[in-house]
């Protein structure tokens, strides 16, 4: 009866139903917005390849610390009273101290800007890593946003102060992730480059890359290099050896972007870029 109750609610004609408010917004994939809806323009936004810094504002600084001691909770590792005791600590100190804050955007990046910054991190966090290979977003009209590149760069990065929320939303590694690297020739990179991130591995849209080398220099075809990377093709995900630095990409960012305190275009390191 429970299972038949979820199936007969989970529909859009259910939702229409019982919604609570007339601005609702349904999550379920066959879901059209009405015409008059006040999401309406952030949805736009989202489906031209703008990543929107919004849902969640507020919470940031507290989620992925909150979701560690939890996890700790969960396994068995701390005890109730111990992990209740650690979040109003955090809740305490951010009270006390205000959100961190490392660096500031002065200057809007585009999606190609971003990129780079993001692709230099990348670099900054491997020392081992000759090249940096990353893909990032664009947006087809004609495929609409149903076609996403989740591995790879996504958005502009906004003007504004610079917390973890804003690091996540630009870095593939998100809020805990680590670098992974790769063994490809020269001949390998350039392959990809010229072809595209096929992520979906459906052959209906390729993802443009961006290229570092760590010294500028341009590859040679039969030499191999470490690549640090993100947002290969589904085929490569499935079929290539990665190598897990364990390096956190929000730690180095952080370290990053506040040595740099003002980003903008201005700062990126055109020397690098190959492609």
């Amino acid at each position: 009866d429970a299972l038949a109750f979820l199936e007969e609610i989970a529909t859009v004609e259910a939702f229409e139903k019982f919604k609570s408010s007339p601005s609702a917004l349904c999550g379920l994939a066959d879901y059209r917005t009405p015409a008059d809806s006040p999401f309406n323009d952030a949805l736009e936004l989202i489906n031209k390849g703008r990543a929107l810094d919004l849902v969640y504002v507020g919470w940031e600084p507290y989620l992925a610390d909150w979701g560690n001691v939890c996890l700790d909770w969960i396994k068995g590792t701390v005890d109730g009273p111990t992990a209740l005791a650690k979040l109003d600590e955090m809740k305490r100190n951010l009270a006390a101290k205000g959100v961190p804050s490392f660096g500031t955007c002065t200057q809007l990046l585009n999606g190609e800007e971003t990129a780079q910054l993001v692709a230099e991190i990348y670099l900054s966090g491997v020392p081992e890593a000759e090249v940096a290979l990353l893909s990032y977003a664009t947006f087809d009209p004609a495929l609409g946003a149903n076609h996403q590149n989740k591995q790879g760069v996504n958005g502009r990065w906004l003007p504004g102060p610079i917390g973890e929320d804003s690091i996540a939303t630009y870095m593939p590694t998100v809020w805990s992730g680590t670098f992974k690297t790769v063994k490809l020739t020269g001949a390998e990179i350039m392959k990809r480059v010229e072809k595209g991130a096929d992520v979906e591995g459906k052959g209906e849209m390729f993802f443009p890359f961006i290229l570092l080398s760590r010294d500028g220099k341009a590859l040679e075809p039969d030499k191999t290099y470490t690549v640090v990377q993100s947002g290969l093709s589904k085929e490569d995900n499935e079929t290539l050896e990665f190598t897990d630095t364990g390096v956190s990409g929000m730690e180095t960012a952080k370290t990053f972007l506040a040595e740099k305190k003002d980003v903008n275009p201005g700062i990126l390191n055109k020397s690098l870029r190959l492609k």
